[in-house]
């Protein structure tokens, strides 16, 4: 964990957009988790969680905003700017073997095993993930389970060679938290004071609930 004065100022403007959603997913009832996906300085897609608006436990932020991103990317190829989305060489892939650009990911709880394991798997030649707040039960960079640093777990969406010729098709990835602690920190307060009427029976009461 590093401390939000050694991010750059441009990790700290896509940090707070992250938040901005968080603050959304909170104030839908759902558990505040937001998350931006950037190209450099170019937003390209968002997300926040769903899992209680879908009755869906895998939509995560990090989930969502993957969804936005193919969905912009299947829209780019079909208007022919060539990029690499769809199955045109018939393997059965969403997306291309490989990707020419960069990934960074903000989001502002550190991703869970499940989500560690999607963004190892994505087919740019560099993801980078930065994260607000530890997940002290599910977390996938380095808290419970360094996922960002395997190589080699089962993939449907790509296939590489590992360095000892072996067949690989997940990446190690940089992942690194720290940003805005205190500021995911208190969104996980607060939501967990008025408690989560979608929690499985039994949980603690819920404060309030709009109708």
């Amino acid at each position: 964990m590093r401390p939000t004065s050694s991010f750059t100022e441009l990790e700290q403007k896509l940090m707070r957009k992250a938040l901005e959603l968080a603050e959304n997913a909170y104030e839908c009832w759902e558990v505040p988790v937001g998350c931006v996906f950037a190209n450099g300085e170019e937003i390209i897609a968002t997300g926040r969680n769903k899992t209680n608006e879908t009755r869906n436990g895998t939509k995560h932020a990090e989930f969502v905003a993957l969804e936005s991103l193919t969905r912009t990317l299947e829209t780019k190829k079909g208007d022919g700017d060539g990029v690499g989305v769809g199955d045109g060489d018939g393997d059965g892939l969403l997306y291309e073997r490989r990707h020419p650009e960069k990934l960074d990911v903000y989001v502002t709880c550190e991703p869970c095993i499940m989500c560690a394991s999607m963004l190892g798997q994505l087919p740019f030649e560099r993801v980078k993930v930065i994260f607000g707040c530890a997940n002290d039960k599910f977390g996938g960079g380095g808290t419970c389970l360094s996922v960002h640093e395997m190589r080699g777990l089962p993939s449907c969406l790509q296939s590489d060679t590992a360095d000892d010729g072996s067949s690989s098709s997940s990446k190690a990835y940089e992942c690194v938290g720290g940003l805005f602690k205190d500021e995911a920190v208190e969104l996980f307060q607060r939501f967990y004071v008025r408690g989560n009427p979608k929690a499985p029976s039994p949980h603690r009461e819920v404060r309030e609930y709009p109708s």
